[in-house]
């Protein structure tokens, strides 16, 4: 990991992290075997992707159905009913629908031949509905989620939830001022779930697939993501985004490192990327920029420190339709680079005068993670998406696909009373090898009173109330646990425990694995978690119990589940 920053290797260690456990291998296959058995509702619960219900119909049935109800959007959008249906034609033209994909060819429309006023051809088009029509069938959910935006996780967790910035657009239809876009909402933090239980607003526990209507194209702001990293026919563009259409630079297409730079480079080319990177990367912006039409100005010592792929600054920027600065922003420090685009030259660390400024979006800016992890040396080519890998080293032989191995619960050795002592998770608890109950109860009421608890003690205390420093190895082999737990791995939790994992064990912030029940879709793991000894009373550090938690989440069948144990 030379030459990272600690940002850059946080962040792409969280990247790691939620690839390795929230898109896993298993799922990848599972989704994979689904999507081409014609199952793509099934790929998409495999994938752990919501579908709305407005989505599932269009997927089914086309536009025919009556969906997006125009009483819905009458309010949020300070629209009349009748100004919606104004815009709608009395009569769609059907033949045209069934000829470009937007219905079914069986479809049959009512007598009037209209399929109400709630027809969402009249407002996009029959073109635009089959080019969503077909977007959707195309679309691979387990490589979208492998490519949602993630934050770098709990600031003493490490855990890789979702970005909290919450739709991410995937695709727009429409024009003059009537859109329909293709939408991700991004599942929103636990806590923020807590905190808004009560409130009568829009959570969801999954990323899930939505259409959202709106006056005004997507605004520069809101993050998106290109058809590139979604669209079953478009991953081959992931190159481009680090590479020229022949290969990925810094590697030739069978994934071996392709060695210095030498001599001149053609322009748009590999080689051209993997010099401009280097430069930037050496903190010389100005030359980094130059082949790609941008200048620098006012240059900071921070700049290098941003992950910017110099090659994806000025399009996006010129695309701009709402302002005419930006701001890269990177790292939890919050720095930032301005940019400006004037007169079609954008130029890097100027800001403009006209109105307000957006934050660019990262996946407009940054390089592609996958790439990076390559690069350094954080993942091998089978670790990747099948497809990115296929994408970004497409004459790479063929491996079975990378499957995480589980750590191995090994014993430690800690400084304790002069000495040092063995401590070991096995046999679903930690053992103190070197220490009596009489012992180890003398030091506990010694902590009750008020007392520090030391050298095993300590340990012990850390892996049960998920507060203080624990050694790396226990650290690992809990983390791994409630990592697998968080992302909704089930049978990978069961298969810990079966082996004897410590089940009692408590992550940071004092959660158990009953708090973290509601990131699973299979709730069957209760009556063991509870068997085992667990508290269904028990508190994490804000307060909140695991029914209070199910609640929040709206899982009903766990929440009854909960207060029938308690």
């Amino acid at each position: 990991m030379s030459g990272l920053t600690k940002d850059q290797r946080e962040e792409l260690l969280t990247w790691r992290r939620a690839r390795r456990y929230g898109v896993r291998p298993a799922m990848i296959a599972e989704a994979t075997a689904r999507r081409l058995a014609g199952d793509w509702f099934g790929a998409c619960a495999a994938a752990r992707i919501e579908v709305s219900p407005d989505v599932a119909r269009v997927y089914r049935h086309g536009f025919a159905e009556e969906f997006l109800a125009a009483e819905r959007w009458a309010d949020t959008y300070e629209e009349s009913l009748a100004g919606v249906r104004a815009r709608i034609p009395a009569r769609p033209d059907w033949a045209a629908a069934r000829r470009l994909g937007a219905v079914d060819e069986d479809y049959v429309p009512p007598p009037d031949g209209n399929a109400g006023d709630r027809s969402v051809q009249g407002w996009t088009g029959v073109e635009s509905a089959a080019l969503l029509r077909a977007d959707l069938r195309a679309l691979v959910p387990d490589l979208l989620r492998w490519h949602l935006p993630h934050d770098m996780g709990h600031p003493s967790i490490g855990w890789s939830e979702f970005s909290r910035r919450s739709v991410v657009t995937l695709t727009e239809y429409g024009h003059r001022g009537d859109y329909l876009r293709l939408v991700v909402r991004l599942p929103a933090d636990r806590l923020r779930f807590l905190e808004q239980a009560s409130w009568q607003v829009d959570l969801t526990r999954l990323p899930r697939l939505e259409l959202v209507r709106d006056s005004r194209a997507t605004p520069d702001h809101m993050p998106r993501l290109a058809r590139e990293f979604w669209h079953n026919g478009h991953t081959d563009g992931l190159r481009l985004w680090c590479g020229d259409a022949e290969r990925t630079a810094f590697f030739r297409r069978d994934g071996s490192r392709s060695g210095p730079v030498t001599g001149p480079v053609q322009p748009g080319s590999a080689a051209e990327l993997e010099v401009a990177v280097e430069r930037w990367e050496r903190g010389e912006p100005a030359e980094a920029l130059a082949p790609y039409g941008v200048d620098a100005v006012d240059i900071k010592p921070h700049w290098n420190g941003f992950p910017v792929a110099p090659h994806r600054i000025g399009p996006p920027m010129r695309e701009l339709r709402e302002v005419d600065w930006a701001v890269l922003r990177y790292g939890a420090g919050g720095l930032g680079i301005q940019v400006l685009v004037a007169d079609g030259r954008v130029t890097m660390g100027a800001r403009g005068e006209r109105g307000s400024h957006v934050q660019l979006p990262d996946s407009e800016w940054r390089r592609l993670p996958d790439w990076d992890l390559l690069r350094h040396g954080l993942v091998e080519p089978d670790e990747l998406h099948p497809l990115v890998r296929r994408a970004l080293l497409p004459d790479a032989p063929e491996r079975p696909q990378w499957t995480m191995p589980d750590p191995e619960p090994a014993a430690v050795q800690v400084p304790c009373s002069g000495g040092s002592h063995r401590i070991e998770p096995a046999g679903g608890t930690l053992r103190l090898a070197d220490h009596t109950a009489e012992e180890l109860a003398r030091e506990a009421t010694l902590v009750a009173l008020g007392a520090a608890a030391q050298g095993c003690l300590s340990v012990r205390q850390a892996w049960y109330s998920g507060t203080g420093a624990l050694p790396g190895p226990l650290w690992t082999v809990r983390e791994h646990l409630f990592l697998r737990m968080f992302h909704g791995d089930a049978a990978g939790v069961r298969a810990l425990l079966d082996a004897g994992w410590d089940p009692l064990a408590r992550a940071p912030g004092g959660l158990t694995l009953l708090h973290l029940l509601p990131h699973l879709d299979d709730h069957d793991l209760l009556p063991r978690l509870l068997d085992a000894g667990l508290d269904v009373h028990a508190r994490d550090d804000a307060g909140y119990t695991a029914l209070e938690t199910a609640e929040a989440f709206r899982c009903e069948r766990l929440a009854d589940a909960l207060r029938a144990a308690g």
